[in-house]
């Protein structure tokens, strides 16, 4: 799956205050009832909007035990006029990291396995810079490994993944810091097969999915109607068709997102998910312990990757879990208040750069009452001139090649559109800067496909080829902005 740039927004704000004196609870129990519904009407009338404006999706909003939204909005099958509901199949990305992270720790309280274990008990010939990797390193990104080896949907057989994962030099030494990879993730797949002696799927199922009760998640195994998965729809409204109908291996896709994305499922079985969480069912005390804990900080930003999610401390001192995944089309989030048992499930089948603040604008319309939420640009569709387009690609790859945030700062201030610029805090444009540095740098241009606003960019670097990907819009001036970017 590919690193997106994601745009949390705001995180510090989205959350109550639970402290309350008991000699006038019931009278405050009585006003938050009242503003609770008027806080979920903001948000009903906010995604309504978004849905005039194009959105496709289904949005989960549940507090407590209690669901307090569950719609689908938009069309899964625009030329069929099929709309979206909380029970129609998504791509969710690499929100699928989180049940490979529950897999392993699953066979870890079978006594299968443990996390400490170094990678050469399950893989042989693994290089000697390689061989202190521990399955703890693949569960929080600081293997060193790289990010990706290939397409999504190239084919490759386990063999062949292994040792081009294994042959490729390390971002750093096993331990020493953190780098996204999914080539990490996809190697933990591949040892639940091996551990377990089943598909990934399959144990998937039997220990996770089945006692949660979530008959409509995986790869293949539910035979999901066709009329029940949406198709995917790019920035221009183009069909891109199903994600189970795009190349994939026999009974899943291929290693390069098999384990690390492409899960298919429903904000209802998403939903599902999050209530068995909350007991004992499937993970045990410890294991979600484990499972929740902030290990690795995540660049310079102030989250840090437990297993299979992004953990974050808001200004309460609370503990927010989340995760998010895309690639370009679809695009998934998934928020949990762990210490407010609140919840936040989106799923879409058109993504744009502002899906990814969806989820952070419910939090805030639910929390605070005076939120006035964001909405997308109201843009012109300029054409853009090829030269000046090639010119901004170079301008960004000059300044990623500098480990310097005052000249990103200035670049994202100079550059960015107000979309991209508001979408989230500064601080969080420059943790990702940084990744795309560590990425880039000694960068130069090798090939430039522009496709609408979105430009694919072959980059030359001093480990090999990299690809840009950047949106780039034309401002009511004629000015060219970007307002999106991530590296594949």
């Amino acid at each position: 799956m590919k690193q997106l740039f994601f745009k949390l927004f705001a995180l510090s704000f989205l959350c109550t205050v639970s402290c309350q004196n008991q000699e006038n609870r019931k009278d405050k129990l009585i006003a938050q009832n009242n503003t609770e519904n008027e806080q979920v009407k903001r948000i009903e009338n906010y995604l309504s909007k978004l849905e005039e404006g194009g959105f496709s999706g289904s949005v989960l909003f549940a507090k407590g035990d209690e669901v307090l939204l569950n719609k689908g909005y938009g069309f899964s099958d625009k030329e069929r006029k099929i709309a979206n509901s909380s029970n129609t199949i998504f791509d969710i990305g690499s929100v699928t990291k989180q049940f490979t992270a529950a897999g392993i720790l699953k066979l870890e309280m079978q006594g299968k396995l443990s996390v400490e274990d170094k990678v050469g008990k399950y893989f042989n010939n693994v290089p000697d810079d390689k061989k202190d990797i521990t399955i703890h390193h693949l569960l929080t990104h600081s293997s060193g490994l790289l990010s990706g080896i290939g397409d999504d949907y190239d084919a490759i057989t386990t063999d062949d993944f292994i040792t081009k994962a294994f042959n490729l030099k390390l971002t750093f030494k096993p331990g020493d810091d953190y780098n996204y990879s999914n080539v990490g993730y996809s190697l933990l797949g591949m040892i639940i097969e091996k551990v377990s002696g089943k598909t990934y799927e399959e144990y998937l199922y039997s220990n996770l999915w089945k006692p949660a009760q979530m008959e409509q998640t995986g790869y293949t195994r539910p035979n999901f109607l066709s009329t029940d998965v949406a198709i995917g729809y790019n920035k221009k409204g183009n069909a891109q068709g199903k994600p189970n109908a795009l190349p994939w291996d026999t009974d899943a896709p291929y290693w390069h997102l098999k384990a690390n994305g492409g899960i298919l499922s429903s904000a209802k079985d998403m939903y599902k998910w999050h209530q068995v969480l909350k007991t004992e069912k499937v993970l045990s005390k410890n294991a979600i312990e484990k499972y929740f804990k902030p290990y690795v900080k995540e660049g310079k930003a102030q989250s840090f990757y437990a297993y299979g999610w992004a953990i974050y401390k808001t200004s309460r001192g609370t503990t927010l879990a989340a995760h998010n995944g895309g690639n370009g089309i679809f695009f998934a989030d998934f928020w949990r208040y762990l210490d407010d048992d609140m919840t936040i499930i989106l799923l879409n089948n058109n993504s744009t750069p502002y899906s990814q603040i969806i989820a952070s604008q419910i939090g805030a319309l639910y929390i605070l009452p005076d939120f006035q939420p964001q909405y997308p640009d109201n843009r012109m569709e300029t054409e853009m001139d090829e030269e000046d387009v090639k010119m901004m690609v170079e301008k960004t790859i000059e300044v990623l090649n500098f480990n310097n945030q005052d000249k990103w700062k200035a670049f994202i201030q100079k550059n960015g559109s107000d979309n991209f610029i508001n979408m989230a805090p500064m601080e969080l444009h420059l943790k990702y800067f940084n990744k795309f540095h560590n990425k880039l740098k000694g960068g130069k241009l090798a090939r430039l496909e522009i496709n609408g606003e979105e430009i694919i960019a072959g980059v030359r670097t001093t480990n090999g080829m990299e690809t840009l990907v950047v949106n780039l819009i034309s401002n009511q001036n004629g000015q060219i902005k970007f307002d999106g970017m991530m590296v594949e």
